[in-house]
């Protein structure tokens, strides 16, 4: 089993992201402050939940989000109450996976093996949220209103122990 493809979605310095690889071997190659490293971590983040050592469950950053997509969000809201929140994903889809990894709840919507980190609004949180709106004082993105889904392509929530394949970053 091997990652077949890469889809990011607001993620540090990717806005929207797309990379296939090959079942053999893939070789990254570019400057400085092009993506290689993050490109990594991403990969490493929906495998294992883990941000810079940590369980991002448990240490929400803003600094996963896009710079672009959180200063375009400050502005709009400024004028539009109903600027929507920036979402951040991350998935990974699979060649030959385990069949309990296969099903349709993935960005293509094909029937495939995949794993999904998504960092999005809590609805819970709408009526909290919209009060902080209200106040006009809004100076960054309000993660505290974020939840975290892990998920595989059949549905299922899912964690560290139970993702298709492991991952460490040594730097």
């Amino acid at each position: 089993m091997h990652i077949k493809k890469v889809k990011i979605h607001n993620f540090k310095c990717f806005a929207e992201y797309e990379m296939e690889f090959n079942s053999k071997l893939n070789v990254l190659v570019g400057s400085n402050d092009v993506g290689k490293s993050t490109l990594l971590e991403a990969i490493h983040l929906c495998l294992t939940g883990f941000f810079r050592g940590k369980y991002l469950k448990n240490n929400l950053v803003q600094d996963i989000f896009n710079n672009k997509s959180i200063q375009e969000y400050l502005e709009k809201i400024k004028t539009d109450k109903t600027a929507e929140l920036p979402k951040c994903f991350i998935e990974l889809y699979f060649e030959e996976c385990d069949p309990m990894l296969l099903g349709k709840e993935n960005s293509d919507g094909e029937n495939v093996g995949c794993v999904s980190y998504v960092v999005e609004f809590d609805s819970k949180f709408e009526e909290e949220y919209q009060l902080y709106i209200n106040t006009g004082e809004v100076y960054s993105l309000p993660i505290e209103y974020y939840t975290i889904n892990w998920t595989n392509s059949a549905g299922r929530d899912i964690t560290g122990r139970t993702t298709p394949a492991k991952s460490t970053i040594i730097d």
